[in-house]
């Protein structure tokens, strides 16, 4: 049976135990073509239309309070690529380097072992 099939049968069956589902596919469906045709008039209708639902008023509120950075981002061809791009590198060379508890493994990294650092005659 293609994974497909399966995929679909059992996506039926949540459907049919958790009605919302289906009402959660519909909104993203929608958001989905929102966010791609870049269309701002349509992004306020959207909004308008969900900014009601007991599902989604939080998510349509958020949008609503940062509007104009929401609007620029669907209008503008650029996008924030080049930059994630550099912060994650970044973000892996310092777990390599330092670890996820920073600067505890720094330490651990950087200090000498007890045996090296003791004093000893003639060295300072």
């Amino acid at each position: 049976m293609p994974v497909a099939m399966i995929s679909n049968r059992i996506f039926d069956l949540i459907t049919a135990k958790y009605p919302q589902v289906e009402i959660l596919k519909s909104a993203y469906q929608k958001f989905y073509e929102v966010i791609m045709e870049d269309d701002v008039e349509r992004l306020h209708r959207f909004l308008e239309t969900y900014e009601k639902d007991q599902y989604f008023s939080s998510f349509a509120a958020s949008f609503k309070s940062d509007i104009a950075a929401v609007e620029a981002a669907i209008s503008t061809n650029t996008n924030s690529g080049f930059g994630e791009d550099l912060n994650c590198k970044f973000k892996l060379i310092e777990r390599i380097l330092f670890g996820r508890s920073k600067v505890v493994n720094l330490e651990k990294n950087v200090s000498w072992p007890s045996s090296f650092t003791t004093k000893k005659k003639g060295f300072s």
